[in-house]
């Protein structure tokens, strides 16, 4: 892995005219990326990993993290004349004062990481703690408030807003029968739209027999799987005809 500082980042860019470059990363100042993989993570100068809250986790719901919280968690700090810059804001932490936060999401370290590409809140926490992500290129794929794009291995994989993976069935499209029904809702949960949800990019609006309203993706109707049950995890693909909906299809895909 290698820790990117916003200057190398630049560097980088400037010095190659061959093909067109993504956009730099836009930091406050105290803050760095660090590519891992396909992935960029927020980090310290110092290349300690940046957190946050996992959406829809216990802790979230908790509120922020306070007391014995902010000593195993630590938040990032913001100076005094810290101004919000692109997804950057400020946000008011109830302890220690100004925090810095990413597409509204207070930012932590972890006590127990001593070295840059440590993630031991990660290890120890699934499922509540996740590593914060530089999500810019990303986000130049359309998509509803409630789904994110996200590197997984080699993929751009989409998920909810707490990580889970989505998933597409073979066969299975806006314009014809649902197949998922039934005993398949058992473990297959429809990503839901919400009433006032309109077509985004290459999303769509598909109406199921029961009445709910289903977000679906290049014409397919969308599900998170309930044995995925942390960030990241991929055990849908296992499943005879799913598939993992990603922005970029694989050979396989149909």
């Amino acid at each position: 892995m290698r820790w990117l500082m916003p200057a190398l980042v630049a560097a980088m860019a400037a010095t190659s005219s061959a093909q067109a470059q993504p956009p730099q990363p836009v930091l406050p100042p105290g803050v760095a990326v660090r590519a891992n993989g396909p992935q960029l993570w927020l980090t310290t100068p110092e290349g300690l990993t940046l957190y946050h809250f996992a959406q829809g986790s216990l802790k979230a719901k908790d509120g922020p993290c306070l007391d014995d919280c902010t000593k195993d968690y630590p938040p990032l700090l913001a100076p005094a004349d810290a101004k919000p810059v692109g997804d950057w804001t400020v946000v008011q932490h109830p302890e220690v004062g100004r925090q810095w936060a990413y597409r509204g999401r207070p930012l932590h370290t972890f006590h127990l990481d001593s070295k840059p590409g440590d993630t031991e809140a990660f290890q120890t926490m699934r499922g509540s703690w996740l590593v914060a992500e530089y999500s810019a290129i990303l986000r130049q794929v359309a998509t509803p408030a409630s789904v994110e794009v996200r590197a997984s291995f080699s993929q751009l994989a989409l998920s909810d807003l707490s990580g889970k993976l989505l998933y597409t069935r073979d066969g299975e499209v806006v314009d014809g029968d649902f197949l998922c029904t039934g005993a398949c809702l058992d473990e297959w949960t429809p990503l839901a739209a919400p009433l006032t949800a309109r077509p985004v990019g290459e999303w769509t609006v598909a109406h199921r027999p029961d009445g709910l309203r289903q977000w679906a993706f290049r014409g397919k109707p969308v599900y998170t799987y309930d044995r995925d049950v942390k960030s990241g995890d991929r055990l849908g693909e296992l499943a005879m005809s799913w598939r993992l909906a990603t922005v970029e299809p694989s050979d396989g895909a149909r």
